[in-house]
């Protein structure tokens, strides 16, 4: 049973749809066509005092910018858009406020969904088309596992900065992705992918028991801690000072954000990086977001039952009701998890810290980024416009929007997210 944590059994996301809102295409439009490779499409479209529509179009893989289209004709809640001398058009139709679905036309159809760019935020690419970096799988011998990671170093690497990329909670692979849901977003290989461009290394590695981390033992599952996790995160952080990079830090994701924290004095981290990171024990956060699930007398019996395991003691009759959340073989990690502050523990680190929190986290909130700010006031803290818990902007405030995010790996980064890390890391 691969299991290191019970965070995405517990976060249910309910799935619910709004009407179409009718709403100007003015505005940063930007997409992704797959044209034997992605290719990033931008439109720039403004309406001019006297009612013309004008606009421009980007294609930054290919490097041509600003380029002037011949006709934008907009009629109600759709709109076409021609290029005459390159023979390309778009026609499209409003979704809802940010999102028109429709193809870009060049000899072919293609589909092109557009999202509208809001609060002056930017994106990164998904994937550079063109990427300026090797990636090399690795491995590593840990107590019970043969752990499996990439790593990624520029061209030209000047064996300066690298970032351990720890990934959250659950059967979480190095990509930032997991079994449990369909399909993936791709946070973390993205993540490298924008750093490498930026001239930074990274490492980021599947979860014990998880992808190609094979673990040598199969019953070591039944006693795995939150220990043996940040034990392997250790391994992983010192492999890269073997490789001789002069600044190695931290940057843990969600979970990973504790584990961070278990692990960055001890190493010596030249820096650790939140990414949408819990600042409270997790049994406060459990009980929080499963009291609207249960029935009070359900509630109750979890909620004892986080108490008995934070105090060390098991649970040995589980409500069948609740025993996918306690069963005998998770709560030997959960005895290790629950009792660690987040707070306290970045209280207590000895090195740099910078704190992302994005305002569209269904996971965890604004409020604990604050629990870890107050914790050390030395933290940078830095609060994403529309960023979910999976790092994915979602304009749209319902559920079933931000759900989706989590599986669709054509959405990219925000670009502030990147510039933060790039200058905290400060290659």
């Amino acid at each position: 049973m691969k299991i290191q944590s019970l965070f995405l059994a517990l976060f249910i996301v309910f799935q619910y749809t709004l009407p179409a809102q009718t709403s100007s295409f003015a505005g940063t439009w930007s997409g992704t066509i797959q044209a034997g490779q992605s290719l990033r499409i931008v439109f720039h479209i403004k309406n001019e005092p006297n009612g013309r529509w004008l606009a421009t179009m980007d294609s930054p893989d290919q490097g041509g910018y600003g380029i002037a289209l011949d006709s934008v004709i907009v009629n109600g809640s759709t709109i076409r858009m021609k290029i005459n001398s390159m023979r390309m058009s778009y026609e499209g139709s409003l979704i809802n406020d940010t999102l028109v679905q429709g193809y870009f036309i060049q000899m072919v159809k293609i589909p092109l969904t557009l999202s509208k760019s809001l609060n002056n935020e930017s994106v990164a690419s998904p994937i550079s088309t063109a990427r300026p970096y090797s990636e090399e799988e690795i491995t590593q011998i840990a107590s019970g596992v043969t752990l499996s990671g990439s790593l990624v170093t520029p061209l030209n690497d000047t064996k300066k900065t690298a970032i351990l990329l720890i990934a959250g909670s659950g059967p979480t692979d190095r990509n930032g992705n997991t079994p449990l849901l369909p399909g993936g977003n791709n946070s973390l290989l993205q993540l490298a992918d924008s750093l490498a461009a930026h001239g930074i290394a990274s490492l980021r590695y599947d979860k014990r028991g998880v992808g190609k981390s094979k673990l040598t033992d199969n019953t070591s599952v039944f006693a795995m801690t939150i220990g043996d996790i940040a034990a392997d995160a250790e391994i992983l952080f010192n492999f890269l000072r073997q490789k001789g990079y002069k600044r190695i830090l931290i940057a843990g994701h969600s979970e990973g954000s504790l584990i961070g924290l278990l692990i960055a004095n001890k190493v010596k981290a030249d820096g650790f990086i939140s990414l949408a990171g819990a600042g409270r024990k997790a049994g406060i956060l459990l009980k929080e977001q499963t009291k609207s699930q249960f029935s009070d007398k359900l509630f109750q019996e979890f909620a004892l039952a986080l108490d008995s395991l934070e105090n060390g003691l098991r649970v040995k009759k589980v409500n069948p009701a609740l025993l996918n959340l306690l069963a005998p073989v998770v709560q030997p990690y959960m005895q290790s998890w629950l009792p660690l502050d987040p707070a306290a523990l970045i209280g207590d680190l000895s090195c740099p810290a910078l704190i992302i929190q994005g305002t569209k986290d269904l996971q965890v909130t604004q409020a604990d980024a604050e629990a870890l700010y107050a914790a050390n006031h030395t933290a940078k803290l830095l609060l994403i416009d529309d960023m979910n818990h999976v790092l994915k902007i979602v304009r749209e405030n319902d559920r079933a929007a931000n759900s989706k995010a989590y599986t669709d790996p054509s959405l990219p980064l925000p670009a502030s997210l990147i510039t933060a890390i790039v200058t905290f890391a400060g290659n």
